[in-house]
């Protein structure tokens, strides 16, 4: 019984470490594609950057950008569609970790 708590557990952590490392590629690719193509939005937000001038007003604009649907606004279909799914990866990101906990 042992056996099997430590292996779903170690099975929960490993989706989290990839989903995190596959979530922080595509925050990085999408926060590239919002400087690229709407620079006024991306000033807006202070210049968010994945690891470069953290600082708490640019990690909420981040936030508040894909959950709040702020793309929506820019009337780019790629970038909404990438936001939309950035915000599905946050979620089970999120999920994730709530179930570790759990067991």
């Amino acid at each position: 019984m042992l056996a099997q708590y430590l292996t779903i557990r170690l099975a929960f952590l490993i989706m989290l470490f990839c989903l995190a490392i596959i979530g922080f590629a595509f925050e990085r690719l999408l926060f590239d594609m919002v400087e690229e193509y709407h620079i006024d939005k991306y000033n807006q937000m202070k210049k968010p950057s994945f690891i470069f001038r953290k600082n708490t007003i640019s990690n909420w604009a981040k936030i508040k950008f894909i959950v709040m649907r702020e793309h929506k606004a820019l009337n780019n279909t790629f970038l909404s569609k990438f936001s939309d799914l950035c915000l599905v990866l946050y979620l089970i990101n999120i999920l994730t970790v709530f179930l570790i906990s759990m067991t």
